[in-house]
């Protein structure tokens, strides 16, 4: 995602994938099936350079489908 978009932040994904991915599958009660219940737990990414981490973490979570994060040239 980030090579075809060609991004020059990948640094900052870098620096919170291990962070995202803890928070996503074992620490914040939140799932695809429970997204919209109002009890969910909400995270805010302050920091939008790492967005396409946000992005891969949500995708592989089952959020939405992986293939929306390909970017078709």
């Amino acid at each position: 995602m980030i090579y075809n978009t060609k991004s020059p932040h990948i640094g900052s994904c870098f620096s919170c994938i291990d962070i995202l991915v803890a928070l996503y599958f074992n620490i914040l009660s939140i799932s695809p099936e429970t997204k919209k219940d109002k009890d969910r737990d909400i995270f805010i990414l302050s920091k939008g350079h790492a967005a396409p981490a946000l992005y891969a973490v949500l995708a592989e979570r089952g959020f939405f489908d992986k293939e929306k994060l390909v970017l078709k040239v």
